[in-house]
Formats: structure tokens, sequence, C-alpha cells
């Protein structure tokens, strides 16, 4: 949330695609497919910038509305279906811009009882409605909000952003 008040990496103008603008990059593709190797170094990166920046620490930091979204590593098609529908929010592999990544979790136990690899990410509220047309549009269902897919760890995120 530090990153986004600092840096404000996408906007949405009314009946256009998402501009994104940052000074963090990944490839979307290499992402995709081993977000194990390269969300680690984009966070990593993420920090440097804001300690370089002056940020005081996660202490000051403010709560800003928005929701957990999760992509589902394994069940991830790379079709591109919810860049289209989501006027580019999520990119042509179906990941929200990388801004928004908040962690890679080697496994989580989802709705259905199965334990799979996921980004997290966090979707400020503003962009809910152009995630939840990608979500839509994502027939694999790779894409979606923690609390639909993985209620547990919805919880534990609760419970960790409420301490």
């Amino acid at each position: 949330m530090a990153w986004w008040v600092l840096e404000k990496p996408l906007s949405a103008p009314p009946e256009k695609m998402v501009q994104r603008r940052s000074r963090l990059a990944v490839n979307e593709k290499d992402a995709a497919v081993r977000p194990e190797d390269h969300v680690p170094k984009l966070l990593n990166a993420r920090a440097e910038l804001l300690r370089q920046s002056g940020w005081p620490g996660p202490s000051r930091t403010p709560l800003l509305p928005g929701r957990f979204l999760l992509v589902v590593k394994s069940y991830n098609l790379m079709d591109g279906a919810a860049c289209v529908a989501s006027s580019e929010f999520f990119g042509g592999h179906n990941l929200p811009h990388c801004d928004l990544w908040v962690d890679f979790i080697e496994e989580v136990a989802l709705h259905n009882d199965s334990r799979h690899p996921v980004l997290l990410s966090w979707i400020p509220e503003e962009f809910s409605l152009l995630a939840q047309q990608g979500i839509d549009e994502n027939f694999e269902a790779s894409i979606g909000w923690v609390e639909v897919l993985a209620p547990q760890l919805h919880e534990e995120l609760t419970a960790l952003v409420r301490s």
C-alpha cells in the first residue's frame, strides 16, 4: 500500500485502457510461468525503492480500501481473456500489474480442498470493477478474490490487517 501511495502506478481514464507507469517491471510471461523466481526479486526491488524514498516503515503506512486477489498458478492458461475484458487491468498472461503484487505463496488451501501455489495481489478499490470484469471472463477460474478462492487465507489476512 505504501508503494501505491508513493507511485500511483495505474490510472483508468473513463472509456480507455488502463494506463501503467512504474519504475518496476517484469516480463509477465516469465513471471506467470515461474512466479516463485520473479515475485521475490520484484518485492526486494520495491522495498529498496521505498527505502530510498524515505519511507518510514509499515507502522506509518495507511490502510487503503481494496481487496486481495489470487492468481492460481496451476490453473492459469495465460490466454489473455482477462486482459481484454478488464481494459488491460490484467496483462496478457492474466496477471495484475506487478506494482500490486504482495507475495507468492507456495501452497494455499483453496475452497475446493485442493492446495496450489498462488500469486497474492492487493487491488485498490478503484480498480475492483475492472478486476471483477477480468475474473468474470476467466473461465478457468485461475483469478479470483481471496475470500472466494481461499476463505481460510482470507481469514488470516483479515486478522493480520486488523492487528
